[in-house]
């Protein structure tokens, strides 16, 4: 039994085609769950063939909210010694080896809005001569789980004293000099003669009415 780990997607990156790089485990367009941490792990193929990376010296990875923005979403480069030159047909087949893996943070997935969002996703080569080559580029779904976070925990909560502070009491509480009367408001009361007045405001100012009995 393996453990839970962080979502794996690999992709087939043809440099012989400008398909979009799909999802191997699928065969479809890559979806992520919004927010989650994600391992992008990427074999370069020449069609068919397995290509050597002895002459990359870096590949980067971009995710854009489409093919024609100016900025990105998110972005990694692994450099050439984390590249993995031993990928064979085999090994991609059965998914024990990848020439690069690109790891996304929970953070960096917090990118679209919205149930869905399709957005852009590219990954370029610097080869050791300081050439460019885009390896494959194609659309990424992003999605929203519906997840709205952990609830609240019961120390974050009032206590029936600190919320009555919070408020005026709708009943009289032995003590203190205020209330709430049904059908006549906020009442505060003299302290000295035990009487009470209704408080109420009228042309832009405090006013109160007649003194009262209980």
């Amino acid at each position: 039994m393996s453990d839970l780990a962080a979502r794996i997607i690999r992709m087939k990156l043809d440099i012989s085609s400008s398909t979009g790089p799909k999802d191997k485990a699928t065969s479809n367009t890559p979806e992520i769950w919004r927010g989650n941490t994600t391992q992008i792990q990427i074999g370069i193929f020449n069609g068919t063939n397995v290509l050597g990376v002895t002459d990359v010296d870096s590949i980067t990875m971009q995710i854009l909210s489409d093919r024609q923005s100016s900025s990105y979403l998110v972005e990694e480069t692994i450099a050439a010694i984390s590249l993995d030159n031993t990928l064979d047909a085999d090994s991609w087949a059965d998914d024990t080896k990848q020439h690069a893996t690109f790891p996304i943070t929970n953070d960096e997935m917090e990118i679209g809005d919205g149930n869905s969002s399709d957005l852009w996703i590219v990954f370029v080569a610097i080869l050791t001569d300081g050439s460019e080559i885009t390896l494959g580029a194609g659309p990424l779904k992003v999605l929203a789980d519906g997840y709205t976070g952990a609830s609240a925990s019961a120390a974050d909560a009032y206590t029936k004293a600190q919320s009555d502070a919070r408020y005026v009491p709708r009943v009289q509480v032995a003590g203190e000099a205020v209330r709430f009367k049904e059908g006549e408001g906020l009442q505060l009361q003299d302290r000295i003669t035990g009487k009470w007045t209704t408080i109420y405001f009228e042309d832009g100012a405090f006013a109160h009415g007649p003194w009262e009995d209980e």
